[in-house]
C-alpha cells in the first residue's frame, strides 16, 4: 500500500514524456531520498532509518524525512516542488492569512489535511499534503466556490497551523462566552466589569490575544470598534491580518 502512495507522487516526475511507468516502484520511492543524500542534506543511515519507517507505516518519503527531524522542512520541500511541479508553500511564512484558513470547516481541513493560505483576485491558494488528490481539490473548488491553486505543504506543517489559526478563535470564542455569562448573571454595569478586569475571562482573553501575537510575530496589536463589533488585527512583517471579530458589547 504503501509503494503505491508513493508512487502516485512520482509520476509527473519523470522528463521523457513517457505515460507509463518505465521503472520499479523501489527505485522511483527511492529518488528524493538519493537526491538529498547526493547534496548532503541526509546522510546514508537518515536515508536507511526514512525508508524504513516508511515500509512500517507508509506515506511520503520526503514528509518522514522531515518528521524525523534528519532534514529541513524548506530545502526538502523545494527539492519536491521542483520534482512534482508544485510550487512549496511555507506556512510561517507572512503571505499567510488566517482568515482564509477560516472561510473553510475546521473539520473538514483537519480530515483532508489541507488548508488555505491566501486570496487574490483570481483564486485560492490552498497548501495540502497530496496536492496530486484531484478529488480532494474538486471538492474544496466547490466548498468555496472560487477557482484554487493547490501547492505542497507536508502534513505536520499543516496540521501545526490549523491548531495555530483556529485555538485562538476557540479560546476567544469559550472566554467571550464566560464574560457574558458573568456579566448577565451579576447584572454588571461597565465599571463592574473594569473591577473584575485583573481576573476571570477577561485577562485571559487578553492574554490569549497577546500569546498569539507573540507566537505569530506580530509587530502591532489593532484593536478596532466598528458599529456592531471589534475587531482584532495583527501587523506581521508590515501587513495588517484580521484574527478575531468581538461583539460590541465586550468593548470595555
Amino acid at each position: 500500500m504503501a509503494i503505491k502512495r508513493i508512487t502516485t507522487w512520482i509520476k509527473p516526475w519523470r522528463t521523457d514524456g513517457s505515460d507509463s511507468v518505465s521503472s520499479s516502484p523501489v527505485r522511483r520511492i527511492r529518488r528524493i531520498g538519493e537526491l538529498l543524500l547526493d547534496e548532503g542534506v541526509i546522510d546514508e543511515q537518515q536515508l536507511r532509518l526514512a525508508l524504513e519507517r516508511q515500509r512500517e507505516s507508509g506515506g511520503f518519503l520526503g514528509e518522514i524525512i522531515v518528521t524525523e527531524g534528519f532534514g529541513p522542512a524548506e530545502i526538502i520541500g523545494k527539492h519536491l516542488s521542483s520534482m512534482i511541479g508544485f510550487e512549496y508553500t511555507d506556512l510561517s511564512s507572512p503571505r499567510f492569512d488566517p482568515t482564509v484558513a477560516r472561510r473553510m470547516d475546521e473539520a473538514f481541513i483537519r480530515r483532508k489535511r489541507v488548508i488555505p493560505v491566501r486570496e487574490d483576485q483570481n483564486e485560492i491558494e490552498v497548501a495540502m499534503a497530496d496536492p496530486l488528490d484531484v478529488g480532494v481539490v474538486d471538492e474544496i473548488r466547490s466548498r468555496l466556490n472560487r477557482p484554487v491553486n493547490a501547492t505542497l505543504a507536508f502534513g505536520a506543517e499543516i496540521d501545526r497551523a490549523i491548531d495555530e489559526v483556529f485555538s485562538i478563535q476557540h479560546k476567544s470564542e469559550s472566554l467571550i462566552e464566560e464574560i457574558q455569562e458573568f456579566a448577565s448573571f451579576h447584572e454588571s454595569s461597565e465599571d463592574d466589569l473594569l473591577a473584575q478586569a485583573g481576573e476571570g475571562p477577561i485577562v485571559r482573553l487578553v492574554n490569549n490575544i497577546l500569546e498569539s501575537a507573540v507566537r505569530q510575530g506580530a509587530s502591532d496589536i489593532h484593536i478596532e470598534p466598528h458599529e456592531s463589533l471589534v475587531r482584532v488585527r495583527y501587523r506581521v512583517d508590515g501587513l495588517l491580518y484580521d484574527q478575531m471579530s468581538l461583539p460590541r458589547a465586550n468593548q470595555a
